[in-house]
C-alpha cells in the first residue's frame, strides 16, 4: 500500500530537512569505519566497470559480505540470509542482466568493492523513470565519499540515457541513506510494505528526484 509522500513527511520530518553539513555516503547504517581507515579509502579511488553474466557470483559474494555487515539492526539475520538467496541467486542476476538492467562494479585495481544497478521502467514514454535497484560498497569504502561518487555515476547515466526521473527505495531504518539522499537532490514520493515470501515484508520509503537530459542532474536541494 502506498502513502502520500506528505503523510510520510508528517512522520519522520528531520530526514527530510536542509542540511548544510558534508554529504555521508548512501550507505547502510551499522558500517562506520575508523578515521584512520577512513583517511586511508579516501585518498584511493575506485573506477566503475559493466558487469555481465560472467560477474554474478562477484556481486553475490560482495552482496553475502556488505549485507550481514550493514543489515543487522535494521532486518533479522534471517530475512538477511532469505533476501539474499532471492535476490542474488546467480540465475537471477544473469536474467536480470539479460533483461537489461545494467550493472556496474566499482573496483580498486584488481579488487572488487561494491555495485549499483539500474534500469529504464517500462511506462509513459514522454517521462521515462530510472529506477535504482542497488547501491552498496564494502565496509571498508565507507565514509570517504566514494558512496557518492557511485550515486552520481548513476544518476549521470540516466539522464544521458533520457530519464526524467530517478527513483529508488530505502529501508525505513536506515537512516543514514534517507539523510544522504535527501541531501543528494532526492524527495520523498511515498512509502509501500512489500511481501516477499516466508513471512517477510521489505518496509520502504520511495525517493525521488528530477533529471535534466544533458547528462546530468537537475539542481539538488539541501
Amino acid at each position: 500500500m502506498f502513502d502520500s509522500g506528505q503523510s510520510v513527511q508528517r512522520i519522520l520530518p528531520r530526514f527530510f530537512e536542509k542540511e548544510t553539513s558534508p554529504p555521508d555516503p548512501p550507505l547502510p547504517k551499522g558500517c562506520n569505519t575508523g578515521a584512520e581507515s577512513e583517511r586511508h579509502v579516501r585518498a584511493m579511488t575506485l573506477d566503475l566497470e559493466p558487469a555481465s553474466s560472467a560477474d554474478v557470483l562477484v556481486i553475490r559474494d560482495l552482496a553475502e559480505r556488505i549485507w550481514y555487515a550493514c543489515y543487522p539492526g535494521m532486518i533479522s539475520v534471517d530475512q538477511i540470509r532469505y533476501m539474499i538467496e532471492w535476490m542474488y541467486a546467480p540465475h537471477k542476476l544473469a536474467s536480470e542482466i539479460e533483461r537489461g538492467v545494467h550493472y556496474w562494479i566499482a573496483r580498486s585495481g584488481h579488487h572488487p568493492a561494491g555495485y549499483l544497478a539500474w534500469e529504464l521502467l517500462p511506462g509513459s514514454p514522454a517521462h521515462p523513470v530510472a529506477h535504482l535497484h542497488k547501491l552498496y560498497l564494502l565496509p571498508e569504502w565507507h565514509g570517504a565519499g566514494h558512496g557518492q561518487h557511485l550515486l552520481a555515476q548513476f544518476l549521470a547515466q540516466a539522464a544521458a540515457a533520457g530519464a526524467h526521473t530517478a527513483e529508488l527505495r530505502v529501508n525505513r531504518a536506515n537512516t543514514r541513506a534517507l539523510k544522504a539522499y535527501r541531501r543528494a537532490g532526492f524527495d520523498l514520493a511515498g512509502s509501500v510494505v512489500t511481501e516477499i515470501g516466508a513471512g517477510f515484508v521489505m518496509d520502504d520509503f520511495i525517493l525521488q528526484r528530477a533529471l535534466t537530459q544533458s547528462g546530468t542532474t537537475g539542481t539538488a536541494s539541501g
